[in-house]
């Protein structure tokens, strides 16, 4: 026979405001530590920017002296601007070569480096999506992904950058340096 245990002994006496108060206090605690589980929410999107970002290296060759095309002068005068770090120069005249051959990723890839180099990463952001989208594989697609998340660290979307940098693979393009600002986040 179970011996009966007298109300006021009783571990949930409905009667008694403690119970519910140990509640509360223990939902609180929960809340609390799921909130901080969750990940950095004081991440310095800025400060990742700064500490990660720096322009690419300009690697498009320089075309030929003898050819005097109106396309060739603007060309050597857009990797001249943007190997000089005149970058909202090089961005305008990268955009003018990416709409005359719309499908050369290069011209598109520089023009949205030049435009982030130049301050302007929220113009960047869609220029190094449209990269994103191209139906070929390259190393152009793997670098755009890498600066789209910087892109998006300077504009303050954690979230968004965290995306793109949870997208680069093993082998690819900074997979190191994703690895460790996705442990930042």
């Amino acid at each position: 026979m179970i011996p009966e245990i007298p109300k006021n002994k009783r571990f949930m006496n409905m009667s008694s405001p403690k119970p519910f108060l140990m509640l509360r206090k223990s939902l609180l605690v929960f809340m609390t530590l799921s909130i901080f589980s969750c990940g950095n929410t004081n991440v310095d999107t800025q400060q990742l920017f700064t500490d990660s970002f720096e322009p690419a290296e300009m690697v498009l060759p320089e075309r030929g002296l003898t050819d005097p095309s109106k396309d060739t002068q603007l060309y050597n005068q857009a990797r001249a601007e943007y190997g000089g770090g005149e970058y909202a120069a090089a961005s305008a005249s990268f955009e003018k070569l990416s709409e005359d051959e719309p499908r050369s990723l290069a011209y598109i890839y520089f023009h949205g480096m030049s435009l982030l180099a130049s301050g302007q990463a929220s113009a960047s952001i869609p220029v190094f999506e449209k990269i994103l989208t191209a139906p070929r594989v390259s190393l152009v697609i793997q670098q755009a992904r890498w600066y789209l998340a910087m892109a998006y660290f300077k504009t303050n979307n954690a979230a968004k950058a965290k995306e793109m940098l949870q997208g680069i693979e093993e082998g690819q393009f900074n997979f190191a340096e994703a690895k460790i600002l996705l442990g930042k986040l």
